[in-house]
């Protein structure tokens, strides 16, 4: 019996992932009124699921397959898809926005997903799809009419607003053109990722694993930056202290370097606990971040960190790489946990150099 997403119909599975990345991007600036309906739309169709599964289960319609709740997975896909209000999609492409302007960077945002879903499952899914990437081809051509002088009233040139790399953007986005034959030789065709490199994988799911593995951690007392666990809080400050001066500090850049010191990462230094010094850190190209500093979710891989809502405040484990991350941290509402950030969160990412 599956259990969880794996249980999902087809259509189910594509539409979770359909609303979800919608919502993660619903409060951007400039999330448009069209990318609105169309995450309604999906919203209805999974409430619409929803009823149906228990008319099934309750032998109130028939599809074929009888009554019950085990039927098919029926509890479990039912259960699962009431999840979307915390939920993250399970498929994305890291695709890169970095110097577009805000509707452009929403726009391929939601790309990304539906680069990892491909095929609209059903008629109305199907044209929501379309209608991202139509929006998306518009734009790359109008961004190439204004750079080309096509547009009366703007001045033209390719060197104007970030117009050469705007339109990089939006080819690789549409799958045109030799800006995405140029970014195929370096990065993986379905998942975005840079190729090659000896990005240490195996070690970056050491880290990953020691971060999963604490999760759910909390501060005892409340406020305290502290515990009692024999691999909580307290434990996590005195190995990366080498001592105890790290009691009852702040602890997100903490549970960081415990993270990386379990998958062996070279360079580390008990400053990490310092948000700050690690964005300096990054920016002068120094380890444990040896890969140096971005803005650029493409460039970033799991296991990475990411430096959240202002410089030097809060710094999380990338594990899922994204214009909206996924982010497994330490000291968030006062316990550890996977967090989805949006983009308005970031201030950037530090590279870890990961051994293997």
């Amino acid at each position: 019996m599956a259990t969880g997403y794996d249980a999902l119909t087809a259509s189910e599975a594509v539409t979770f992932n359909e609303y979800t990345r919608l919502r993660q991007l619903s409060d951007w600036a400039e999330f448009t009124a069209e990318q609105k309906a169309r995450k309604d739309a999906a919203g209805e169709w999974i409430t619409e699921r929803r009823a149906y599964l228990v008319d099934l289960a309750n032998g109130d319609a028939d599809n074929g397959n009888g009554a019950g709740w085990e039927t098919a997975d029926r509890k479990a896909r039912y259960d699962y898809l009431g999840t979307t209000s915390s939920g993250a999609p399970h498929a994305l492409c890291a695709l890169p926005t970095e110097g577009g302007m805000d509707f452009e960077s929403v726009l391929i945002s939601e790309r990304e997903m539906w680069w990892r879903n491909p095929k609209g499952e059903y008629a109305e899914q199907s044209a929501r799809r379309q209608a991202c990437t139509d929006a998306l081809i518009a734009r790359r051509k109008y961004v190439w009419n204004l750079a080309e002088g096509n547009v009366d009233g703007s001045e033209p040139g390719w060197d104007r607003s970030n117009r050469r790399q705007r339109y990089t953007n939006l080819q690789i986005a549409t799958k045109y053109g030799s800006g995405y034959d140029d970014w195929l030789k370096s990065h993986d065709a379905t998942t975005g990722k840079p190729k090659g490199g000896g990005d240490g994988a195996s070690s970056r799911d050491k880290a990953l694993a020691w971060m999963k593995d604490h999760r759910g951690c909390y501060e005892s007392p409340s406020g305290s930056n502290s515990d009692s666990r024999s691999d909580g809080i307290r434990a996590a400050q005195d190995r990366c202290a080498n001592g105890t001066w790290l009691r009852n500090q702040p602890w997100c850049g903490v549970w960081c370097w415990n993270a990386m010191h379990a998958a062996g990462v070279v360079g580390l230094d008990p400053n990490i606990a310092s948000v700050e010094w690690i964005e300096s850190r990054a920016k002068a190209g120094k380890a444990p971040f040896g890969r140096g500093w971005t803005t650029d979710p493409t460039k970033v891989l799991r296991g990475d960190l990411v430096t959240l809502f202002s410089p030097g405040q809060h710094v999380g484990m990338v594990t899922t790489p994204g214009s909206s991350p996924q982010v497994d941290e330490g000291n968030t509402s006062d316990t550890s946990a996977l967090r989805t950030r949006s983009k308005g969160d970031v201030v950037g990412y530090a590279l870890v150099d990961y051994p293997g």
